[in-house]
């Protein structure tokens, strides 16, 4: 009888061979992840940019930059939708002074103010097509503003972040959007503060971008519009925006409201905020070097959480990226002196920066 001569492999060469196949994935794994990340920051950088040049252009218009954000809960990032080649969101938003909507500025008497959001359950599907300048709860302006809000702009965007697109989360005064859509970037307001929740602490902001804040008066001071002149300590030496880390769940309860001791959370929102509009939650559009970058993660009630929620952090490794105001971005490791990175934070405090910057 002939005996058949088979070819193959034994199972200890296949063993071998998987174990060096899985060594190889192994090795470059890392290099991949490296890969990635790097493009990542490439793309974060990117975006800082195009804010920059933004900012810019705004003040070459109308020679101020915009501010922080407004008693009628606009934010910087509305302001600079113009020169983002976004006018179709700059048109729909009702109350940009640049649409001839100026809000009053004093809470409760701002007369057919375009909210943010709308009560619970929000708008299914918010249309930017709502007629008419009316506000208020269901009024077209609010559609219109709330369309805006749940529109993603990737240019807000880090790639590193991990937040979902579109968030369904209930507002300080429990107010809904449906698809509001969380960003990775906040503007610099204050080298000092540790906290910027209630009107108290928008007092007497010391960075490139004004909120607006309450006088002891009662008066609401909507946020002042800088020039190139007021950065005294000069634009290459004071930052403008910073990225934000943290993380947020696709969707909340409308019994888990935004307030201090019962679910207060850190969150930076794209265009517009129903809890600025009340004056609660400035955190939603601005963040402060007066903390350390990437603070530790605080929970509801521990007596930091508000330093948590202000501080600048991100994904990337070791550091943040920050755009100055000169344009430029700068990647600044989180290692750096609080000193230096408080006097980065300050646009006229006279600070000599540190050799860590």
């Amino acid at each position: 009888m002939n005996r058949i001569n088979r070819k193959g492999f034994t199972l200890i060469e296949l063993l071998v061979v998987i174990a060096i196949i899985a060594v190889l994935i192994g090795l470059l794994l890392p290099a991949v992840q490296k890969v990635r990340e790097a493009a990542n920051r490439m793309t974060c950088t990117n975006n800082l940019k195009q804010l920059g040049l933004a900012f810019h252009n705004i003040h070459g218009t109308e020679n101020v930059f915009p501010p922080a954000c407004l008693a009628n809960g606009t934010m910087w990032s509305a302001w600079i939708t113009p020169y983002l080649e976004q006018d179709n969101l700059k048109n729909a938003m009702f109350l940009l002074p640049e649409n001839g909507h100026v809000d009053t500025g004093i809470i409760g008497v701002s007369g057919n103010n375009g909210n943010w959001m709308a009560p619970d359950p929000g708008f299914a599907n918010a249309s930017f097509a709502a007629v008419g300048n009316v506000g208020g709860a269901w009024g077209p302006a609010t559609e219109r503003n709330v369309a805006a809000i749940e529109t993603l702009v990737k240019g807000f965007r880090c790639p590193s972040h991990p937040i979902p697109e579109h968030v369904n989360a209930p507002s300080y005064e429990n107010w809904i959007s449906q698809k509001r859509v969380p960003i990775s970037y906040a503007v610099s307001v204050s080298g000092v503060k540790n906290k910027l929740n209630v009107p108290a602490d928008m007092q007497n902001c010391d960075g490139a971008f004004q909120p607006i804040y309450t006088r002891t008066s009662g008066a609401v001071i909507n946020g002042a519009r800088l020039r190139t002149a007021d950065i005294i300590d000069g634009l290459s030496n004071t930052i403008f925006v910073g990225e934000e880390r943290y993380t947020l769940n696709s969707s909340y309860p409308v019994t888990d409201l935004d307030l201090p001791g019962v679910a207060r959370r850190k969150a930076v929102w794209q265009f517009g905020s129903d809890s600025i509009d009340c004056q609660m939650s400035y955190n939603e559009a601005a963040g402060s070097t007066g903390v350390k970058m990437n603070y530790p993660v605080r929970k509801v009630g521990d007596s930091d959480q508000e330093a948590y929620i202000v501080s600048f952090g991100s994904y990337h490794t070791s550091g943040a990226n920050f755009l100055m105001g000169d344009g430029s971005v700068r990647f600044i490791i989180d290692s750096i002196s609080q000193a230096t990175y408080t006097s980065l934070g300050t646009r006229g405090g006279g600070e000599v920066i540190g050799s860590d910057f």
